[in-house]
């Protein structure tokens, strides 16, 4: 007893001076208990409690487990009074968390499932469901078998928790449960379950919801049918949470993560990297190495969908810079380099990273996605290296062994097929496959489109029933003020009748009037506002229509381009080289139209953002080794897309031809590329410093197929074109600068009173 009462003393000076949370108003309450006479059994159970409260408590140090350690101590005193093996039990289940906070995790592991054993066939109370709680900590949820066992123990956990009447440990076992669910793929039970736990942590007046609700976003985000904007409003109802209750723990990080993968999901590659850097920094404050690799796979598949693998190897150097490594996790930096490389058609870089992963996937449990994409990536690099029997080992083992229910990742794996056939000379299999594929990708997009159209026509109608209560409050409004008008008529009259009797009927001539001229000019504006309506509709459908088309050409052309590749295989020498200049020149229309589905404005590209991406595809597929510097001067203008494709193609052809004639036998240079306005004239100058072109080949009557182009593009631009030698080759091109008519047309209607109205 003596112990006991030093350690609550210290207990108490502790609780008092980190402020009365919620956790400790209720220390407290138990310390309070302890000071009277109880019996034995009610002093056990506080004693227990208390030191869970130790056991668990944030940012936890030596002496919190030390004072737990001392109260477990006089605990087993008092069950030696009572002589009960259920008590030894529970004093064992609060045990094993000491021990697994102090890093003892095997035999804190052989203590819980000891205890899981010896109370299972007691009557369930709180220490049997905290017994199988804690021993469930112990399974992988990625291993099939253990996720079973793991689901089997949370489950006789919560029923412990509901027959002992614990409402809050009920709760988190539902929320671990609808968890567990999800990752085995039962999305209905999930849900189900999910809104039973928000439901009882409500009916305790829980404020600290924000795990529940990113859960509840993670189950409508990875469902067959997910619903992106409601995973995304729960997420950010968690986000909120945290932000409130001053959580910046792993539990923000995991959310961030989420947001990452709806927004990457959802084509927005921007917001999801803003979020997926926001969660790994998180990771790497609490050095946690299994979050940090697996949300940096997430920011490399993000950075190569967006066309940006140089970013994603950028990132991923300065990743292995500062020594992060996961044994748990073998599989993930393996892929995230083998993917890097393989879009930057780097095959020899792949090779180290291919023997990692192939080693990985022995010594590691990877889940089933990541088994997915493992045996994709391994199958993409035997294309590249044309070691087509083991791509096709390696798809047909992605084919029999994973369970690709998803219908993403189903066209991830038709896309490598067709590029296998492709390769191979199949041809046949090649176009089924790359039908299938646009067909699943569209079906896709088109899933999504609807969802969006739906949600807009709800918001729509919420916007009408609004206006329509808005419109009723004025029509109450002036119903209000003619019987006030009338109140007052009434007093007149009953003070002088005979005068204003004439007055009362011209009172309600000019009422009349004005209520018919109020009415008449109630109806003009409705009509004003209905045409506006239908303006506006009219302008958001032919800007979506434009998106669209820009959309599908882009698609088109990414479908040549692809044909063109896989035929270079079969090609040798002028025929792969003009084969290779084709694809350059469809590739840049290609971008223009990727653009401009990318943006808001659909008629316009904006060349500081097009060009030097272009200019960078072009020094990639000449495999430059920087011995050719390229120096890129692009004002920011937006250009017309009948002036961007002309301009692209000018540029192709000019800087092609200096990397391939300027600069013979490996010689150094630079070329410079620059483009600024100057008024209402447009000036672009594609210059070198190598050999120089001949006089005889500008003045030729008949030019090569290079000068040809672009002597007929700056006709179709109206362009001055100016060819010379001075001291290497310099192209000079200055056209007039177009105006987009449709925007004219939009910012004169946008500007008229009408379209304010």
């Amino acid at each position: 007893m003596k112990r006991i009462s030093v350690v609550i003393l210290s207990l108490c000076l502790v609780l008092d001076s980190h402020g009365q949370d919620e956790e400790r108003i209720r220390a407290n309450i138990l310390l309070a208990s302890l000071a009277g006479d109880k019996p034995v059994n009610e002093r056990l159970n506080t004693l227990l409690r208390l030191a869970e409260f130790h056991n668990f408590k944030p940012r936890e140090e030596k002496e919190d487990l030390d004072s737990a350690a001392v109260l477990i101590a006089d605990a087993k005193g008092l069950a030696a009074e009572l002589n009960s093996s259920d008590a030894l039990a529970s004093i064992a289940v609060v045990e094993s968390c000491l021990l697994r906070e102090r890093g003892q995790k095997y035999e804190a592991r052989e203590m819980v499932e000891k205890a899981v054993r010896d109370l299972g066939n007691s009557k369930p109370c709180f220490y049997s469901g905290r017994a199988c709680f804690e021993a469930a900590s112990y399974y992988n949820y990625e291993v099939p078998e253990q996720l079973a066992k793991k689901i089997t123990l949370v489950e006789q956990a919560e029923m412990a928790f509901r027959l002992a009447g614990e409402t809050e440990w009920r709760a988190n076992s539902l929320k671990m449960l609808a968890d567990l669910y999800t990752i085995k793929g039962e999305f209905a039970r999930a849900m189900v379950t999910i809104k039973l736990a928000l439901e009882t942590y409500g009916s305790i007046n829980c404020k600290r919801l924000q795990s529940v609700y990113a859960v509840m976003g993670r189950i409508y985000g990875i469902r067959p049918d997910p619903d992106y904007r409601q995973a995304l409003h729960c997420e950010m109802e968690a986000i909120r949470i945290c932000n409130a209750m001053g959580d910046s723990t792993m539990q923000l990080c995991e959310i961030y993560n989420i947001v990452g993968h709806l927004y990457g999901a959802g084509e927005n590659p921007e917001l999801a990297l803003r979020y997926y850097k926001k969660a790994i920094a998180i990771s790497q404050r609490y050095n946690d190495n299994r979050a940090t690799v697996q949300i940096a796979l997430s920011i490399t598949i993000t950075n190569v969908n967006a066309d940006r693998p140089a970013e994603a190897l950028s990132f991923l150097n300065s990743l292995q810079r500062s020594k992060i490594k996961s044994t748990e996790k073998p599989c993930i930096i393996p892929m995230a380099y083998l993917l890097t490389y393989i879009s930057l058609n780097q095959y020899s870089q792949c090779k180290p990273f291919y023997d990692q992963l192939l080693k990985g996937l022995k010594t590691g449990f990877p889940a089933e996605m990541e088994l997915n994409m493992a045996y994709r990536l391994m199958a993409k690099y035997n294309i590249g290296i044309r070691q087509f029997r083991q791509a096709h080992y390696y798809l047909n083992k992605n084919r029999e062994g994973v369970r690709t229910d998803s219908p993403l990742r189903r066209s991830k794996d038709l896309y490598v097929w067709f590029q296998l056939d492709s390769a191979s000379g199949n041809y046949k299999s090649a176009m089924n496959s790359l039908l299938e594929y646009k067909r699943l990708n569209d079906s896709i997009h088109n899933v999504t489109r609807l969802r969006q159209i739906q949600q807009l026509e709800v918001e729509y109608e919420s916007e009408k029933k609004e206006n329509a209560l808005k419109m009723k409050d004025k029509d109450i409004l002036v119903l209000n003020q003619d019987n006030q008008l009338q109140k007052t008529h009434l007093r007149q009259v009953n003070l002088v009748k005979n005068v204003t009797f004439c007055g009362i009927v011209l009172l309600f001539v000019i009422t009349g009037l004005l209520f018919n001229q109020f009415r008449h000019k109630q109806q003009s504006n409705l009509v004003i506002s209905q045409k506006n309506d239908l303006l506006q509709n009219l302008l958001a459908e032919k800007e979506w229509l434009l998106k669209e088309v820009h959309h599908r050409v882009k698609n088109t052309l990414h479908t040549v381009i692809c044909l063109l590749e896989s035929q270079s295989a079969f090609l040798k020498d002028d025929a792969r080289s003009a084969n290779e200049i084709s694809q350059q020149r469809i590739y840049a229309m290609s971008l223009i139209h990727q653009k401009i589905y990318q943006t808001d404005d659909i008629k316009t590209i904006d060349t500081a953002q097009y060009l030097p991406e272009f200019i960078r595809y072009l020094d990639d597929s000449f495999g430059n080794d920087r011995r050719i510097d390229l120096q890129i001067a692009i004002d920011p203008v937006q250009l017309d897309i009948s002036q961007a494709v002309p301009v692209a193609l000018i540029i192709n052809e000019a800087v092609t031809n200096s990397f391939k004639y300027a600069f013979p036998r490996d010689r150094r240079g630079t070329i410079e590329i620059k483009l600024e306005r100057q008024g209402n004239k447009i000036n672009l100058v594609i210059a070198d410093n190598g050999i120089g072109i001949s006089s005889e080949l500008i003045n030729a009557s008949s030019n090569s197929l290079g000068l040809q182009l672009i002597k007929g593009l700056g006709q179709d631009l109206k362009a001055t074109v100016n060819i010379e030698n001075r001291g290497g080759t310099q192209i000079s091109i200055v056209f007039d600068y177009v105006i987009n008519g449709d925007d004219q047309l939009l910012k004169a209607l946008k500007d008229t009173k009408m379209f304010k109205c």
